[in-house]
């Protein structure tokens, strides 16, 4: 007679927290290489294959006959992750020291004590990852908390199932079971359970696992300081009605859709270093030569990512983003829908030139692709400004504002390594603003260096304190132009600027409209 593998065994992570999806476990017999059996069935009738393979979300059941064996576990492409020795199997005595049921309320309506051990198959039904291996702590008086400790039916005053377990807390122990859409127009609210795993974890300062599915949550909730939130791949939340999750706690997530429909996520000063606008659905599925062509529209989730309670930097990945726009900007009388609207304390971080913002391209959904309009202390550095000018001008005449970026009376204002293309206005924007301080940037025009274009340079209007590294391009009107429009521009540091112009200057100063005076200093032309 074989006995089940101690529960310990029975799901594997990954360094990052991440599921061992499709690893492989070898047994052998213990301080050998000899490769030892292990079986499917608890009568010990049909052997696994050795090694045998880790379902999709990294369990297994198996069951191990008499013997000591040792155990190699690796990941899906033959990295060693660990490695389990002197592991005692199966006794055959058939004694009562352990059995198997199928479900939770099974394990709880066994006669109290009945046995010492007992291996659960799942929560509600076998193989759905709320079960696992519980011992009977016949002294314990602990409340029953859903997962982690079980009072039985017969409900004694001492004697409770203790849970085994070395990984983060799952939240299907507590009964959740993940059966939603990202819509959240249907499934189990999993409240309840969630809100039972996070007491446990939260009590203890531990870390709470979602895997794989969607989980559907009617109430609002929040995971405490010093407690953590793992969600694996596959895993989201989603509500029928808006909901708020306060993450004061860490929260650990990849590059997936974490907050569906109508949720709401607020961060702690401490719980991440980052957000990614994937979490909220955005997608770099775009292409720079065909604008639009089966691409997500990114304005709804990067623009909840930026408001997002908590959020001071946002982390694009490598591709293309594309943005019709939805909030908008005005400049003199001329209003156009934004990509991407900052807010106060908000910065954006690409991950070099292949990360790329890019503007509809079509004239009916051309937006300026990032601005800014009246917060403070905001920027960005190392990704692309595709503005796909094409689209946004015809015949010379504006459709909508066809800047790349656009700041508007804002104050302290950085912007570094930062590729800008295609507008058919001034690349970089920056009106009526203070404390400005620019990097390393580059202006192209690509495809609007025809006639009739203004596509130019970065440009500054009544602004004061501002400093620039270095101005490079290629642009058809100024490369770098300061103009006093009615207020006096002060303190206006340029230092490199190298390219050429096609219709203009390397650097146009000048007033309009109530002249203003302009004090610069110029390192280098």
């Amino acid at each position: 007679m074989a006995e089940l593998a101690p529960y310990i065994f029975q799901q594997y992570f990954l360094d990052n927290g991440e599921v061992n999806n499709a690893g492989t476990i070898t047994a052998y017999e213990a301080g050998t290489v000899v490769k030892k059996d292990t079986f499917t069935d608890a009568a010990g009738g049909t052997p696994n294959a050795n090694p045998f393979t880790l379902a999709t979300d990294g369990r297994t059941t198996f069951y191990l006959e008499s013997g000591a064996y040792d155990f190699v576990i690796k990941d899906s492409s033959g990295n060693t992750l660990d490695t389990k020795e002197d592991v005692q199997g199966g006794s055959g005595s058939g004694d009562n020291s352990e059995q198997s049921v199928a479900t939770i309320a099974a394990l709880k309506a066994l006669v109290s004590g009945s046995t010492a051990y007992v291996n659960v198959g799942g929560y509600y039904v076998n193989g759905d990852g709320g079960g696992g291996r519980f011992y009977w702590n016949s002294t314990s008086s602990t409340a029953d908390n859903g997962g982690t400790i079980l009072t039985p039916d017969a409900a004694p005053g001492t004697g409770r199932w203790y849970r085994v377990y070395n990984e983060p807390v799952d939240v299907r122990w507590f009964g959740a079971k993940g059966d939603s859409v990202l819509a959240g127009s249907s499934g189990t609210d999993d409240y309840t359970a969630i809100s039972g795993a996070l007491a446990w974890v939260n009590a203890s300062a531990g870390d709470l696992y979602f895997s794989r599915g969607v989980y559907l949550i009617g109430t609002s909730f929040t995971v405490a300081v010093n407690s953590k939130v793992i969600m694996g791949q596959g895993s989201a939340f989603s509500s029928a009605t808006s909901k708020t999750i306060t993450f004061d706690g860490l929260l650990d997530c990849g590059l997936q859709q974490a907050f569906g429909t109508n949720i709401v996520a607020s961060f702690g000063e401490d719980s991440i270093e980052q957000a990614f606008p994937e979490w909220w659905g955005a997608k770099a599925d775009g292409t720079v030569a065909t604008p639009e062509t089966n691409a997500t529209d990114n304005t709804t989730p990067v623009q909840a990512c930026v408001d997002a309670v908590g959020v001071t930097k946002v982390k694009f990945s490598i591709g293309t983003y594309l943005f019709k726009g939805a909030t908008t900007v005005t400049y003199r009388a001329t209003t156009s829908p934004v990509g991407v609207k900052l807010t106060a304390n908000t910065y954006i971080e690409g991950s070099g030139r292949e990360t790329i913002i890019q503007s509809s391209g079509t004239t009916a959904n051309g937006c300026v692709p990032i601005a800014a309009d009246s917060v403070d202390n905001v920027g960005m550095q190392n990704l692309s400004i595709d503005g796909n000018a094409t689209a946004q001008k015809t015949d010379g005449a504006l459709t909508t504002l066809a800047f790349g970026v656009y700041f508007w009376t804002c104050t302290d204002v950085s912007v570094d390594n930062l590729w800008i293309s295609n507008t058919s206005d001034n690349t970089l924007e920056t009106i009526l603003c203070s404390r400005v301080s620019y990097g390393k940037t580059y202006h192209f025009v690509d495809r609007n260096g025809t006639a009739g274009g203004i596509g130019g340079g970065p440009q500054f209007e009544d602004c004061t304190e501002v400093s620039v590294d270095s101005v490079l391009g290629d642009t058809y009107d100024d490369l770098v132009a300061i103009i006093a429009h009615s207020t006096d521009i002060t303190d206006i540091s340029i230092g490199t600027i190298t390219g050429t112009s096609q219709n203009a200057r390397a650097l146009f100063i000048g007033q309009s409209g109530s002249a203003g005076t302009v004090n610069r200093t110029i390192s280098d032309i």
